[in-house]
């Protein structure tokens, strides 16, 4: 069935999309609470020899110290709330966006496109199909 409808999307959209497709694409790699996880060993490997300035290899990781939550960067300790939302935890995320998220850049993106087809109640009714074409 074509529906040939247009939709365009900003940066704030995409951004939406990216972490409902994340979450749903992660929900059947759940473990149940008495097994480890471990990486896949084949898939370590592909990976690495793709990128071979990244490490993908848990042994390979140098030892490291984690710093305490609790304790500011001046060296404070975090008695109350306020110290908490004011000055920790903000620290700690720019720890996160400087260290493991990284920063998006700031520029604006619109995505236009066309929903070509569409599929209601995919996956035993627990999602919707859609294509599209830009």
């Amino acid at each position: 069935m074509q529906m040939n409808r247009t939709y365009t999307l900003d940066s704030t959209h995409i951004r939406s999309m990216f972490f409902g497709i994340l979450v749903i694409a992660s929900v059947p790699t759940l473990l149940s609470a008495d097994e480890p996880w471990e990486a896949d060993p084949e898939m370590v490997a592909r990976f690495s020899a793709r990128r071979e300035s990244f490490n993908y290899d848990e042994s390979k990781v140098p030892t490291y110290r984690l710093p305490d939550p609790l304790k500011q960067s001046d060296g404070t300790q975090v008695s109350n709330a306020t110290a908490w939302e004011q000055v920790r935890r903000p620290e700690l995320m720019e720890i996160f966006r400087s260290n493991v998220y990284g920063r998006r850049p700031n520029v604006d993106v619109t995505i236009r496109f066309v929903e070509t087809a569409r599929i209601d109640g995919a996956f035993d009714g627990k999602a919707d199909g859609i294509s599209m074409k830009t």
